[in-house]
């Protein structure tokens, strides 16, 4: 088998290399979801949020 190595990984947008973008989860009490690039540091760079708190959803879904 071969063990894949990967430039960036962590547990919000997983595994990548240099210039992948991957989705993540937002965190805490958010929905919705954010978008990160993997740099050459070996980090995700957070560059698009669609995070919003969650009673902002509950608030927009109740108004219906």
């Amino acid at each position: 088998t071969t063990t894949a190595t990967f430039t960036c990984f962590d547990t919000v947008f997983g595994a990548g290399n240099l210039g992948d973008k991957n989705n993540g989860n937002c965190s805490g009490d958010m929905l919705g979801y954010q978008v990160a690039q993997c740099t050459s540091s070996s980090l995700w760079n957070p560059i698009e949020n669609y995070c919003v708190l969650r009673i902002f959803k509950n608030l927009k879904d109740a108004a219906k």
